[in-house]
């Protein structure tokens, strides 16, 4: 869902000490509709020379394609954009969940054994119940946003669709609550996720010592 939410209207930017927030709040108009506000209000206004370089796709893209499909499908750039924009409300609704969860586990994680002193996740765990009745969307987005905190974002591409799905599945799985043989799964960088005696771990084995 991320790759479809196009351009943010809002996002803020934090570096070190610093945090810079960006604003685009014409995304949803066109040329054509901030041409004539400039016109109305008297506003002047400057072109980037590159915008008509048809060497840069978004410039091809602007001047060759869409035309071609406002066409066929008049009015599709702007339903593009609306559609974008609800993807986008999507992807803040599931940050949101997985953001719950997330307090949800850190408040059954062990005291001290969530961070390490760098900064990176080194344990996740909770009842499998917290996590079983959520969708699949959701816990792919739980898995992710976990591994990259205990790999800090190193890896992430490594884990594919079907190693998701394992894990997803067995999480997801209500037929037993793994008391006697663990559903274990071992992930790039050394990251283990457990599931056992109805307990979910999710650990850095090189941070987290193996019992």
């Amino acid at each position: 869902i991320r790759g479809l939410t196009g351009i943010a209207e809002k996002k803020v930017s934090s570096q070190e000490d610093s945090t810079c927030t960006f604003i685009r709040p014409m995304l949803g108009l066109s040329k054509n509709e901030i041409l004539s506000i400039c016109e109305d209000r008297h506003i002047s206004f400057v072109e980037d020379s590159t915008n008509k370089d048809e060497t840069y796709t978004r410039n091809l893209i602007r001047s060759k394609v869409i035309p071609v499909l406002e066409k066929v499908y008049p009015g599709c750039a702007k339903r593009s954009h609306e559609l974008c924009s609800m993807f986008a409300t999507m992807n803040e609704e599931l940050d949101a969940e997985v953001h719950r969860i997330r307090v949800a586990i850190e408040a059954h994680t062990p005291d001290g054994q969530v961070w390490s002193k760098g900064g990176t996740l080194t344990l996740a765990y909770c009842p499998l119940d917290i996590l079983k009745y959520k969708s699949e969307t959701i816990l792919q987005r739980l898995l992710s946003s976990l591994y990259s905190d205990m790999t800090n974002g190193t890896d992430l591409d490594k884990i594919n669709r079907h190693m998701y799905k394992l894990a997803v599945d067995a999480i997801r799985s209500v037929k037993n609550k793994y008391d006697r043989d663990p559903s274990v799964h071992t992930w790039p960088s050394n990251v283990e996720i457990k599931l056992f005696r109805n307990q979910f771990i999710m650990r850095n084995l090189n941070r987290i010592p193996v019992t």
